[in-house]
């Protein structure tokens, strides 16, 4: 039975997502929104797969809430979500060139290891039998960044990755604070098996909440806490560690035009407020009472203080604590000699 929904096109495979950490519900989908917006105002954006520029949303998830019943018992609050899946970003996964790879370790997924693409570090979203080529092209690309000179990455990172797609990644995930998105839940997209694009998956731990929604992490939460430095011996995830060290000039201007639109205060709270004013108190509330699910949902976290003014707050501070990181950012000039 395939149906469309919002424009998606008519297919029948979705996500009912619980979004138990967030009691908001909105923070996985408003960022993808948010991703969407980034990935649209890049300069480059015709020179990327027609594919991936026609899916419902450049190859993030979209959604919407819904109130979900289950044998005439409601459940709660959920969003209907598109799945990780190749209808996504438009993929055929009769061809090997195409190819979604989810992050799901902070070894080979903070491109530390050869990777196995079996699930335990890579997984391949799409297909059953992970394509030679895409393993052998995706271990080149691990190898390029374990094992290539400063001047060599930032001359053929071009090779391996669209890289303004690498540097929307890492200034959202900062400004965000994605604090697990750089180890797990990373995604990388190619249509060629040559060159793969970052992309955006499972963006509950953002906006301040823990990656267990029980609190809320400082605005001045630092790139150094986040997951992948804290799972790697405060290593963190190369790929990023080396791109935010020999890509600062690039990084600055990308990031003064995403504050400027995609990413301006106003542009993420007006986001948040659309999605979360179809939300009224009561729903929110109901969401955990102990008629919904026969019970079974009475202890969902942060339900008292994990709603739109939380994010509206962290917002504001985060940005501005952002704004003077990324303006301290200074380009390294080697030592040429001492007297």
């Amino acid at each position: 039975l395939k149906i469309d929904f919002k424009g998606w096109g008519k297919q029948s495979k979705f996500v009912a997502k619980a979004n138990w950490i967030d009691h908001s519900h909105a923070r996985n989908n408003v960022s993808a929104l948010l991703w969407g917006d980034c990935v649209r105002s890049r300069a480059d954006f015709e020179n990327y797969p027609e594919l991936y520029k026609t899916s419902p949303n450049v190859g993030a998830i979209d959604g919407f809430p819904i109130k979900l019943y289950a044998n005439g018992i409601y459940q709660g609050l959920y969003t209907f979500n598109i799945p990780k899946d190749k209808w996504m970003a438009n993929m055929d996964d009769s061809l090997d060139a195409h190819c979604i790879l989810c992050g799901e370790n902070y070894g080979s997924g903070c491109f530390r290891a050869t990777a196995n693409i079996n699930g335990s570090d890579w997984t391949d979203e799409i297909h059953d039998v992970v394509p030679v080529s895409i393993k052998t092209r995706w271990n080149e690309a691990i190898s390029f960044v374990m094992n290539s000179t400063d001047g060599d990455f930032k001359e053929n990172l071009h090779n391996y990755f669209y890289v303004d797609s690498l540097i929307d990644y890492i200034i959202f995930g900062l400004v965000s604070c994605g604090l697990d998105a750089f180890g797990k839940n990373q995604l990388y997209l190619t249509y060629d098996a040559e060159k793969f694009i970052a992309g955006l998956y499972d963006a509950d731990s953002t906006w301040g909440l823990y990656w267990n929604g029980e609190s809320f992490v400082a605005t001045d939460y630092s790139r150094e806490q986040f997951e992948d430095y804290k799972n790697t011996n405060n290593q963190g995830n190369l790929l990023y560690v080396r791109l935010l060290k020999l890509f600062i000039n690039e990084i600055k201007a990308r990031y003064k035009e995403l504050r400027q639109g995609a990413l301006s205060s106003t542009n993420i709270i007006n986001k948040f407020e659309r999605f979360t004013d179809v939300i009224s108190f009561d729903l929110y509330k109901e969401d955990y009472a102990s008629t919904t699910g026969e019970g079974k949902f009475t202890e969902i976290p942060s339900k008292d203080t994990n709603n739109i003014q939380q994010i509206r707050n962290y917002t504001v501070a985060r940005l501005t604590y952002i704004d003077n990181y990324i303006n301290s950012l200074v380009e390294p000039v080697p030592c040429t000699g001492i007297t």
